[in-house]
């Protein structure tokens, strides 16, 4: 688990730790909701029923929704949704299907228009999940060393938990 700090510095740290891991990791941006339901009435369990699975291409939306799944299964979640987001960039050219999702998980998909980060801000707002997932492939472009991947803005303008999966990972090996 990588915890994000509130500056710019802590922010990178946990990026940096995440991009040479070849594991999920789970990172925490600073005043983010946590993942734990509070004392009151409750036990203390994990607050986990609304993911939201962030999907490039097909095949990265896939490892997402094979990931969440492996973490739903892992921790014993009840009752799940999950929406996988697709942001339309003008190279979908297929509907995805999940045949790998837990009985336990409702799945729906959601197609969107305009930036990653803006799509990201609205289904948010409208969702609430409490859990992103994103699939990275790390800096693939000068572009990302400078201005930062895809997935470092992400974390930038969610302010929520994030489970960063390296698009080496794989959760089907898992069990």
């Amino acid at each position: 688990i990588s915890f994000t700090g509130s500056t710019a510095v802590g922010r990178r740290v946990a990026e940096a730790v995440a991009r040479n891991v070849s594991v999920p990791c789970l990172l925490l941006p600073h005043g983010a909701p946590g993942l734990v339901q509070p004392a009151g009435g409750m036990d203390g369990a994990l607050g986990l029923s609304r993911l939201l699975v962030l999907g490039g291409s097909d095949a990265d939306a896939q490892l997402g929704v094979d990931t969440a799944a492996w973490l739903i299964g892992s921790l014993q979640l009840g009752a799940t949704q999950l929406t996988v987001l697709h942001v339309e960039d003008g190279t979908r050219s297929s509907s995805p299907s999940y045949p790998r999702v837990p009985k336990n998980v409702t799945l729906t998909q959601e197609l969107r228009h305009g930036s990653l980060e803006h799509a990201v801000e609205q289904a948010i707002a409208e969702r609430d999940p409490q859990l992103l997932v994103m699939v990275s492939h790390g800096h693939d472009q000068l572009r990302d060393v400078i201005w930062s991947s895809h997935t470092e803005r992400v974390l930038q303008v969610a302010r929520r938990p994030l489970l960063w999966v390296p698009a080496s990972f794989d959760a089907l090996s898992r069990g």
